[in-house]
């Protein structure tokens, strides 16, 4: 079975663009992730996101893998709380969703398109019907 980024220490960088529902404006961010574990098949996946003229986003995800592909994640951001989620992998993609009706809902899909490269696109629907539509590419970061 391929370990995916989420279940492996490492860093890793990208891009992307975000468009919202309420506007036609299609924003450009950048993104990194700090994944480090947190003992057995637990792992602790820092995100942080900048769009320009914006204030920086972090969301820290908490995972946990199952032998079966599945795992469970949390996710903590200090504007939307602390939202609990499930998640599945196979040897092309890692996804997942939260399903918190009127709060937030959505979901995320890392697909492989090399050893050490991700393209990704999210959907989510907030509290307010507000939808979000998010793609990208993330690649690992090279060691100094």
């Amino acid at each position: 079975m391929t370990t995916h980024f989420l279940f492996h220490e490492g860093e890793w960088t990208g891009t992307g663009r975000v468009t919202f529902s309420i506007s036609p404006e299609v924003l450009q961010f950048t993104t990194s992730w700090i994944v480090t574990s947190l003992g057995e098949q637990r792992f602790r996946a820092v995100q942080h996101v900048e769009i320009p003229g914006q204030e920086a986003q972090t969301n820290v995800f908490t995972i946990t893998q199952q032998p079966s592909g599945e795992f469970q994640l949390f996710l903590e951001n200090e504007v939307i709380g602390v939202f609990s989620g499930e998640g599945v992998s196979d040897e092309r993609q890692v996804a997942w969703e939260f399903t918190h009706h009127g709060t937030l809902e959505g979901m995320e899909v890392y697909e492989k398109t090399a050893d050490n490269a991700y393209s990704f696109r999210a959907e989510y629907i907030g509290g307010d019907d507000c939808s979000t539509s998010i793609h990208g590419a993330i690649t690992k970061k090279e060691s100094v």
